[in-house]
């Protein structure tokens, strides 16, 4: 996880909002029962541990394949012979997805102009990209603070891109309150 400890801020003492009522680190049934998980987005604990899952090293493991990538980042197509390797972690991820916008989609800021930023580094940017754009096929995690972003895509060769959204629509779902 870029050298952090999970749930730790970058000195490695446990993050404050990582912490119980009562000073103590947070156990997997206390995400579960996080009103934003339980309450609002309905969420399963199957759910819970896929979303946290997803903001670990382990993210690659998901999105890889969907990217046609092997653990290597050689080329891995996905097909009836190979499919994904975590078909029901995938799907447990988008559906907690899904739950968590419908909620944003309900909030008074849904329509709000909302600028992400995502940056990539040791990457280069193919030309057909630059002509046509693309999409892409896997969860991206994004931040709205400029500085994390610059410093995820710091090296040789990197990338940083700047989305502006108007509608929850256009967004993914916060993970902040479940991220590892």
């Amino acid at each position: 996880n870029g050298g952090l400890k999970r749930d730790c801020k970058s000195d490695g003492t446990l993050h404050p909002s990582r912490k119980t009522a009562t000073g103590e680190g947070m156990n997997f049934a206390d995400f579960c029962q996080d009103p934003r998980a339980a309450k609002t987005a309905m969420l399963l604990p199957a759910h819970v541990l896929c979303l946290r899952l997803y903001t670990t090293a382990a993210y690659k493991s998901l999105n890889n394949p969907l990217r046609g990538l092997d653990a290597d980042f050689q080329p891995r197509p996905l097909s009836a012979e190979q499919p994904h390797p975590l078909p029901i972690t995938v799907h447990l991820l988008t559906e907690g997805i899904k739950q968590l916008r419908a909620v944003e989609g309900q909030s008074a800021t849904a329509n709000e102009k909302v600028v992400l930023w995502r940056g990539m580094r040791n990457v280069e940017v193919p030309s057909q990209f630059v002509k046509d754009g693309g999409a892409e096929k896997a969860a991206m995690s994004t931040t709205r603070d400029m500085k994390i972003a610059v410093m995820y895509s710091s090296s040789q060769c990197s990338v940083l891109l700047k989305l502006v959204t108007t509608s929850f629509r256009e967004r993914g779902a916060d993970l902040n309150f479940l991220s590892a």
